[in-house]
């Protein structure tokens, strides 16, 4: 099958794939998470419909408890991925029923700027 932007969440949510995506978010392997925070953060770059089905399979949370990580890296694309989820005003509003303000603005305080960025973007 070939993804563009228009079919590539139906396709990624059909074939099981947007799952797989989230359980690697959870995986202690380091590549595992590289990758899925890689494929999420341009997923959620796309569209509304894109962040809308990401939040509905259950993105946020596993995103949220990354923002803890000893990675700074893995943290820095947590926040990137939450900041582009957060363009949806819908999704945003999920992001901070979950607690999400508050471990955003905890990496507020304590990361670069670069990651500050994110996490401000995804905080507005």
């Amino acid at each position: 099958v070939w993804l563009t932007i228009d079919n590539d969440v139906d396709v990624m949510e059909e074939d099981g794939i947007l799952k797989r995506m989230i359980d690697f978010l959870l995986s202690p392997e380091e590549q595992l998470q590289d990758e899925a925070l890689m494929v999420l953060t341009n997923m959620a770059g796309a569209k509304d419909e894109a962040r809308t089905k990401m939040a509905e399979a259950g993105v946020i949370c596993p995103l949220l408890e990354l923002l803890s990580s000893p990675r700074a890296d893995v943290r820095h694309k947590s926040a990137a991925v939450l900041s582009n989820l957060s363009q949806s005003e819908e999704v945003s509003t999920q992001i901070a029923d979950a607690a999400g303000l508050a471990k955003l603005l905890d990496l507020v305080r304590r990361e670069d700027e670069a990651s500050l960025a994110l996490a401000l973007t995804a905080l507005m």
